[in-house]
């Protein structure tokens, strides 16, 4: 939460004079909501206009109110991702066409193949670092979903160790490197010996 002032004054050398001038008032509240407030003027064209501006921000959607003396505009931004990978849905207050998303699981390897197969006992205590600002989730069988991510960008992965799980398993890497898909969940199993 916090206010912000910003101003801007355009001034052009060759002719000696000012061209533009604008002053922005933005304060969030709420958590979700955002108001703005703005005023414009151009010397040049003697207009001057005064904006209102409105974003509410929820986890599944967002919502855009833009008010001045010429114009009117309402949208609203929000999708929905299924991961095919854990059957899961996730909802987003973005667009998301073109992005990429992660599906990690950490699991004990029983045949030491290097592939999760029913049956095999997921590591629930474990989390990751990655080199993203994506939104990342952990499920309540310990999978982590990262969403949010830019698609075909190498990713760099750190397991994190929350020292709850058994202290005879160990990885079979700490450190791990992913390409993203657009439009995909990249399905990234992390066995343990």
């Amino acid at each position: 939460m916090g206010n912000i002032i910003d101003s801007r004054l355009v001034y052009n050398i060759n002719n000696s004079d000012v061209e533009s001038f604008n002053i922005t008032f933005a304060t969030t509240f709420l958590q979700n909501y955002r108001i703005q407030l703005s005023h414009n003027i151009n010397f040049n064209s003697n207009f001057s206009d005064t904006q209102l501006r409105v974003v509410f921000d929820l986890p599944f959607l967002r919502s855009n109110t833009n008010l001045s003396k010429s114009v009117f505009t309402q949208s609203v931004l929000g999708s929905v991702n299924y991961n095919n990978i854990f059957n899961d849905f996730d909802f987003h207050n973005r667009g998301m066409v073109g992005k990429s998303a992660a599906a990690i699981r950490f699991f004990l390897d029983e045949n030491n193949n290097n592939l999760f197969e029913r049956g095999e006992q997921q590591i629930e205590d474990m989390n990751v670092n990655i080199n993203s600002i994506g939104n990342k989730r952990q499920l309540s069988n310990g999978s982590i979903v990262i969403n949010d991510l830019e698609a075909y960008t190498k990713y760099d992965v750190t397991l994190i160790d929350k020292k709850s799980k058994n202290p005879l398993w160990f990885p079979v890497r700490e450190k791990f490197s992913f390409i993203s898909d657009p439009n995909h969940f990249k399905e990234v199993a992390i066995p343990f010996l």
